[in-house]
């Protein structure tokens, strides 16, 4: 290992001007706000000049990008052959990165992200949606020595279904999203997709391998190739998280995996302290239980659980919660196990939970002191057409876009008041993601209050169908935005609504400091597409006062930051400052972005104790693409067994 170090410190500087690719053609911008699109590009262009001048930002907010620039951060990860630590596809160990601008003497730890990242394969093509892609984990090192480099690592998630399907070269497993097994195949490639050891340095970073990212034609035999076959491929690709000294990557309807901190090595499926049950060969279930099928002489697929891809970590405690459901057809509802960790691992507190009328297992959740809670939306399920293997489980799912949503309420394990499960209903809406929840009093009455990303009320009846294809489309995708969530526990009166000072910021993926986690905190850190209300490519972050009084128009574009048109930011993760105690803006945002003219990536490093127009700090330049990815969670070396996210 050391060797290989020593060896790649050497040969870097010589390979960095090889390894960068040639600029792209000139975009074609798509222009969401109206405005003449000659006047959006010379906006962009001088705003570039004049980098992060307040007012010069503005230009940037207004949601110009490049369609065919979206589509280099979706492509199959690749890096340069040279860079690879052996063999392995995607495996690289502890790179040495360069910086720019200084990291903060305080920022030490590692950063972990997960997404898909594995989009094709040789002879099954490309994925038919960007969510069955393989979970690409990675890591990056940053020493609290700034006088050495931070490192760089990166692996597949080598599941079941991708081992097989890395000696096949083809589709073997059934996807969520609509990747099936197929009759349509290319003929086997005289080499693996990956790029051979061979393959000169020269080669642009992040090219496709060969033709293979290419969607194949469905044939109209496929269905008997799935039909009946109710299982889903485990794809690993949502979210990872280290508690307790062990890290897991999750997906968002199976069993986690457990990786190797260091190297990322995939240890295997956990089981979730005992709340997933298993196989006997150890393999997954469904998640699905049959009570008439349990008492049978012989094993069936069903009785399994699914673990959530978005556990909460309680700042008071330090204890991490997660849930696994379960769907139960016999009652049309679902069985919730919800579960406390504690900082070492262990299991503290677990109580059982279940919620009628549930179609899907909300995707995220609320943490207060007290409770726990979630945004279920109008989801409805044909499942006819997934168990004759016309199509993937998600397929079937239709979203009532102008149909009210539930809010679900429960006690968490560890609280001392166990109250029943409350079912409320908030406005139509559709959920994503959230921020942060927290319980307060108002004239004698008892509130719960979460912040949300979410899509208003609409017209829309599929289910993340405008994520298919080669990537997001966002002329098909409703504009993000942050609402506020309130609930009165005493008369079940509930409220939804634009979160304030977030109208016409069209934002995804909110966070707040990891103290405020279950707090009333002032400010909301998320990535933005643009500052006009409408669906576009995420190109930045914004801070967003969701407390406080309404902000003028300057003062607001001093809490933005965007990179330019052809630059997509992924989800931001904060962490906080040592020492820095009850001052919420004492934190750093971390937040990777793809630079599609140069297709490289760098990951940028704010401090938001500092206006955010005035841009990042420092810059740690990855000298090739990765995917955009979706989670991610940082282990400071003060606390390196437990990572913030």
């Amino acid at each position: 290992m050391a060797a290989y170090r020593l060896l790649l410190a050497l040969l870097l500087p010589a390979l960095l001007p090889a390894l960068s690719s040639p600029p792209l053609r000139a975009p074609t911008f798509n222009n969401p706000t109206g405005s003449s699109l000659v006047d959006a590009v010379d906006a962009v262009d001088a705003a570039d000049a004049v980098d992060a001048a307040p007012l010069g930002q503005g230009a940037l907010g207004q949601g110009v990008f490049s369609t065919a620039d979206w589509h280099t951060a979706w492509r199959t990860y690749s890096p340069p052959a040279p860079l690879l630590f052996g063999s392995e596809e995607a495996y690289i160990q502890d790179l040495p990165l360069r910086v720019s601008g200084s990291l903060p003497a305080g920022l030490s730890g590692s950063l972990y992200k997960n997404g898909p990242g594995k989009f094709s394969l040789p002879r099954g093509g490309r994925v038919k949606h960007v969510l069955d892609a393989d979970g690409l984990v990675w890591k990056l090192a940053i020493p609290a020595d700034k006088g050495e480099p931070p490192l760089f690592s990166s692996r597949f998630v080598k599941t079941q279904a991708y081992e097989k399907e890395l000696r096949t070269g083809r589709f073997e497993k059934r996807n969520t999203f609509g990747t099936q097994r197929s009759f349509s195949s290319r003929p086997a490639l005289s080499q693996p997709a990956s790029q051979p050891a061979s393959q000169p340095a020269s080669q642009p970073a992040s090219q496709p391998a060969s033709s293979t990212e290419t969607i194949l034609p469905t044939s109209p035999l496929d269905p008997l190739l799935n039909a009946l076959d109710l299982t889903v491929k485990n794809t690993a690709n949502t979210h990872v998280i280290l508690h307790g000294g062990r890290l897991f990557a999750y997906f968002e309807a199976g069993a986690p995996h457990e990786l190797d901190p260091a190297t990322l090595e995939t240890l295997g499926l956990d089981d979730a302290a005992g709340s997933i049950p298993l196989a006997a060969d150890g393999s997954e279930l469904l998640a699905v239980r049959v009570p008439d099928l349990e008492n049978l002489p012989f094993a069936t697929p069903f009785g399994g659980a699914a673990h959530t891809a978005h556990s909460k970590r309680c700042p008071r405690t330090g204890r991490l919660f997660g849930w696994t459901w379960q769907q139960q057809p016999s009652s049309g509802g679902m069985e919730f196990t919800l579960s406390e960790y504690d900082e070492a691992g262990g299991l503290h507190s677990r109580r059982g939970v279940s919620f009628g009328g549930l179609e899907l297992a909300p995707h995220d959740a609320g943490l207060t002191e007290s409770c726990c809670l979630w945004v279920a939306n109008a989801l409805t399920m044909d499942r006819a057409p997934f168990v004759l293997g016309a199509k993937g489980a998600a397929q079937c799912l239709s979203l009532a876009g102008k149909e009210p949503v539930a809010l679900l309420i429960a006690p968490r394990p560890s609280a001392e008041n166990q109250f029943e499960p409350i079912r409320l209903e908030l406005d139509a809406m559709f959920a994503i993601h959230v921020s942060h929840a927290y319980e307060c009093e108002e004239g004698g009455r008892r509130k719960v209050v979460a912040y949300a990303s979410g899509w208003p009320e609409s017209e829309s009846s599929t289910f993340l169908g405008a994520w298919g294809g080669f990537a997001p489309e966002f002329s098909k995708i409703p504009p993000t935005f942050i609402y506020r969530v309130e609930a009165d526990l005493d008369t079940g009166e509930t409220s939804l609504s634009v979160a304030p000072n977030c109208g016409n910021i069209c934002a995804e993926h909110p966070h707040v400091n990891p103290l405020w986690q279950t707090r009333r905190a002032k400010h909301v850190y998320a990535v933005a597409s643009n500052t006009v209300g409408d669906s576009s490519a995420p190109c930045g972050y914004v801070r967003l006062d969701v407390e406080g009084g309404e902000l003028g128009e300057e003062e607001r574009r001093r809490s933005e930051y965007f990179f330019g048109a052809r630059c997509f930011a992924g989800e931001p993760v904060v962490v906080q400052k040592p020492g820095a105690g009850e001052r919420e803006t004492g934190a750093w945002l971390l937040g990777a972005v793809h630079d599609a003219a140069s297709e490289t990536a760098f990951l940028a490093v704010f401090d938001l104790d500092e206006r955010l127009a005035d841009g990042p700090v420092a810059r740690i330049e990855i000298p090739f693409a990765i995917p955009h990815g979706l989670h991610g969670s940082f282990a400071a070396d003060t606390d390196n067994r437990c990572s913030v996210f």
